[in-house]
Parts: C-alpha cells; structure tokens; sequence
C-alpha cells in the first residue's frame, strides 16, 4: 500500500434552522474523521466484471443479504473469467468501488474527488481504467472536464494491467473533504464558463417520475412554492450540463433526500439548502455533510409521516404549513 493523502478531521456547521430536539439526528455528524488515501497496487491484474466485488471497500451485507452478496460475487467471477481479454495496460488507476454502480450521487460524491486527488499529485497523465458496471451519459460528460485518458470496460470484457493502482475513498461515503469537493465545483465552473454567473433562482427539485421516494402529496406543495417564487425541477429531463448550469444559478435549492440534492454542489458558495428529512433517520447525512462542505446554510424539515421502515423505499407526506415557514425563515 502507498499513502496518497493524511487522515482528516472534518467539522461541521449544525443546521441553520437547529432545533435542539433533533440534534441525535446529526450529532455524530459534527466532526468526523477521515481515513487516510491509499493506492493498493497489483501486478499483471486483469480488470474485468469481477474486479470490484473482488477488492471490498465498504462493509459486507449480513445473514440472507450476505449469501446472496456471495452468488452473485461466484456468478460475476465466472463472467470474469470467460469475458473477451481485449488487451493489456502498462499502468492504470481504478478509481471506482461497488457503491459506483450507476449512482450519480456516488459518482459525484466519491468518483470525482478521487480525481481531484489525483490531479493534485501529479497523475493527471494516467489512464484510468474502469471495471463494467452501469454507466450513465452524465458519467461520460463529466470526464470531458479532467485530462485523464479512459478505458471503460463493457461487461464482457476484461484487459491486463502490469502495474494496477486502486485508490480508496476520499471519505467515507456520504462525507467530503470539503477543498476536493470545492475544487469540482471550480473546474465546472470554469468548464462550463459559469465564473460571472449570479445566482438568484429557487429551485425545488421533484421527485415525481422516480420509481419510489417521493412526497406523494407534493401537489399540496406547488401552491406554497410557487407563491414564494420557487421553480420546479424534474433533474431526469436534464443532460449534465444542463444541471450545471441551472445550480449555477441558483440561490436556494430544496426537495426530499434524494440524489438531485447532489447538484447543490454546483451552486456558489453562500447558497442556502432545504432537505425534507426523514422521521427518525440519523443515519442519512449526506446532504447535510455536503452542504456544510460547500459553505451552504442547511436547513432541514422533517416529514409529517412515511410508508414503511426502508428509507430507501418510502414515500412521505409533507405539512404545507410546515413547508412555508420554513420558507420564510430562509427569506428572512
């Protein structure tokens, strides 16, 4: 192993809106340690639909969920194994881990700090080499920003690396080193030739085309948000750069937890976030982590009910009286 970045402690600025009762919600969110960076380095490894189920991360499931983690892990090295060897790579990085597939907000949140890292360390004439998994087009527009050459393996496919890097998270998932963070921001600021941009929307990003998490009485909503100048957004009809561009115009962004929130990293410095929070979820900080990372005020508003117990899974309604005033304490 090679040490690429120091260990970190990062500490947080609480919500704007604090209300000590639900300070268990994120207490333990406040300061946070960091692990340091590291590049795990192989020799003549073949890169290939196995490759990151094969280098763990991240905590394995348990009981049932961890047998069937193991089928599929047996079922992917088999694909490994008969996948077309389309080549070899004297030297490449992966910067990719099982949480990326396919999810923009890991892809944001913990593919392109590592990029950033290693742009600061003098990698940026390396290829990167990326194992198969889900791809979307916002991936592939957002690598037109970095210097790096890429390969990108489909899933029948495997190639060689003579000396194979594998770089760790930057944080934990769900946590920032705030100047990476702020430094993605910079580079599609500049990309995107957004310096002189002022920000002065207010955008409510909807949940409604999403297949579940939404706030299933958001109809109730339109009428508070519009009355106080806020737009509507659907992040799904918009390219990447048309995401961009819109947060870089954007003061005051808000919506259920959810990956569009993500895109608050592209607003300027000083913007202000609203998150519809789950009931009795102390786990889920990411969006509060990142808009302290951003030097966003973070205001939060804990939904009136959910559907079931899976975060990941329920719907929620929201109080409309509720919604308004927290509106206006964030005008105010």
């Amino acid at each position: 192993m090679k040490l690429l970045l120091e260990a970190e402690t990062v500490h947080r600025v609480p919500p704007k809106n604090r209300n000590p009762n639900d300070d268990w919600l994120w207490s333990r969110e406040i300061s946070k340690d960091f692990p340091s960076v590291l590049f795990h380095e192989y020799s003549d490894h073949w890169v290939n639909l196995a490759f990151l189920s094969s280098h763990h991360l991240h905590s394995q499931p348990e009981g049932l969920e961890k047998t069937v983690w193991k089928f599929k892990n047996f079922l992917k090295g088999l694909a490994g194994l008969f996948s077309r060897r389309i080549g070899i790579l004297e030297r490449a990085i992966c910067v990719a881990d099982e949480v990326t597939n396919g999810a923009y907000f890991h892809w944001i949140g913990d593919v392109l700090p590592r990029l950033e890292v290693l742009e600061e360390n003098g990698f940026r004439d390396c290829t990167l080499v990326f194992p198969p998994m889900r791809w979307s087009q916002s991936f592939h527009d957002s690598l037109r920003a970095y210097a790096f050459q890429s390969v990108i393996l489909k899933y029948c496919e495997s190639v060689k690396v003579r000396h194979l890097l594998h770089m760790t998270p930057v944080a934990p998932t769900g946590n920032y080193r705030p100047r990476y963070m702020q430094a993605i921001r910079e580079r599609f600021r500049k990309h995107y030739a957004l310096e002189g941009v002022q920000p002065h929307r207010r955008i409510w990003i909807s949940r409604r085309l999403a297949p579940k998490r939404k706030i299933v009485n958001e109809a109730n909503l339109l009428p508070v948000l519009v009355k106080h100048g806020w737009e509507v957004t659907l992040m799904e009809n918009l390219s990447f750069e048309q995401q961009v561009r819109l947060m870089a115009e954007t003061r005051i962004v808000g919506g259920l937890h959810g990956a569009g929130l993500t895109n608050m990293l592209f607003m300027p410095e000083g913007g202000k976030v609203l998150e519809v929070r789950f009931p009795n979820d102390s786990h889920n900080n990411c969006y509060f982590s990142l808009a302290s990372a951003m030097g966003h005020e973070y205001w939060y508003l804990l939904a009136a009910d959910m559907s079931g117990n899976q975060t990941f899974d329920a719907n929620v309604r929201v109080d409309p009286d509720s919604l308004e005033q927290v509106i206006k304490a964030m005008e105010g």
